[in-house]
Order: structure tokens, then C-alpha cells, then sequence
């Protein structure tokens, strides 16, 4: 476990969306959304760049090994 410090506007606005989870799996939550978003926008480019679907993938397995990001199912946002 780490300590780490963060302003209270932060504080404030991890404590709203926290909804009875704890810090660390609102934080793990909000990066790992933020990723997925970003490699479903590469894979989209993917499929629209024709005949560089292959370069793409690279780039987008080269983010996932450097982000450590897997995909996952986002819950559902109400």
C-alpha cells in the first residue's frame, strides 16, 4: 500500500463518484475507462484506415503492454 497525495477539489471529486467502492478502486476504475476509451478509438481507426489494420494493431497492442490496460466490460453508466 502507498500514500499518496492529492488537492481537495480531487479528494472531493473521487469521494462523489466513489458511490461505496474505496478510493483505490474508483482511481483503478477511472484509468482503466479512461484506456479502454482511447483503444476503442484506435480500433476504430483501425477499421477505417483500409489495408493499415495491421499497423494499427501494433500501436494499439504497444499502448495496452505500456499501460498494462486489458480490455474490459465498463459497467453499465446510469
Amino acid at each position: 500500500m502507498k500514500t499518496i497525495t492529492i488537492s481537495d477539489e480531487t479528494y472531493a471529486r473521487l469521494e462523489s463518484i466513489k458511490a461505496g467502492r474505496s478510493f483505490s478502486e474508483t482511481i483503478d476504475e477511472v484509468i482503466s475507462s479512461n484506456v479502454g476509451i482511447r483503444v476503442d478509438k484506435l480500433n476504430a481507426l483501425s477499421t477505417a484506415a483500409t489495408g493499415r489494420e495491421d499497423e494499427l494493431a501494433k500501436v494499439v497492442q504497444g499502448i495496452r503492454k505500456r499501460t498494462r490496460a486489458r480490455t474490459v466490460e465498463a459497467p453499465p453508466r446510469h
